[in-house]
């Protein structure tokens, strides 16, 4: 018997059926899943009006990554976090609190995404915890020119980190990489390129 909505079955229905079955656990290999904090609006650095869109540029680069068959985020995630985490999740960037994240929808990853200002500029920081090591086992961190970079900037940041926890050995984002993805967004070269392409040529 549980009280709650239904989908707070979902993380037990497979200990349910093999204990129906008569098994320990059900033979299939754990799926990965990673619950992914929802970005908050804080001060300047994000408007309530930017968070929802910048949630949808997180999730894709979740999504994309091909790494994990279970994606939790958004309102369905944060209902089912007990209230002394709700209301820490503009600051949910340390191990502590991203694994009891984790631990609590019972997916073995959590993520967030934090966005800080720097004069004109965004410091776009992801930290990806394990919830079975209790730790940050990616952090990933990249300076974004202006506030229209800033959905690049998310999917590649948190796209590189999700990247460290299965290939350890990957690359961290270099300076050419972090120029080159924000460089299409850049206000100077968008206006250079119009330039350009307004004469029908290529610069």
């Amino acid at each position: 018997r549980m009280k709650g909505v239904v989908e707070d079955l979902l993380p037990h229905i497979d200990t349910m059926v093999a204990e129906l079955c008569g098994l320990e656990q059900l033979p299939v290999k754990q799926v990965e899943g990673l619950a992914l904090v929802p970005i908050q609006p804080v001060g300047q650095a994000v408007k309530k009006e930017d968070a929802f869109i910048f949630d949808g540029e997180a999730a894709t680069a979740a999504d994309r990554s091909r790494h994990f068959k279970q994606l939790m985020t958004g309102k369905v995630l944060v209902d089912r976090l007990p209230d002394m985490v709700k209301s820490n999740l503009d600051t949910c960037f340390t191990a502590g609190c991203l694994t009891s994240v984790a631990r609590r929808v019972n997916l073995p990853f959590a993520g967030a995404v934090s966005i800080t200002p720097v004069g004109v500029r965004y410091l776009v920081t992801a930290f990806i915890a394990d919830g079975k090591k209790g730790q940050v086992v990616a952090r990933e961190s990249q300076t974004i020119p202006d506030h229209a970079s800033l959905g690049v900037g998310i999917r590649t940041v948190l796209g590189a980190a999700i990247q460290r926890i299965f290939d350890p050995m990957a690359p961290q984002l270099h300076q050419a990489m972090k120029v080159s993805v924000v460089a299409g967004a850049d206000p100077e070269l968008r206006a250079r390129r119009a330039k350009a392409f307004r004469y029908g040529g290529w610069a």
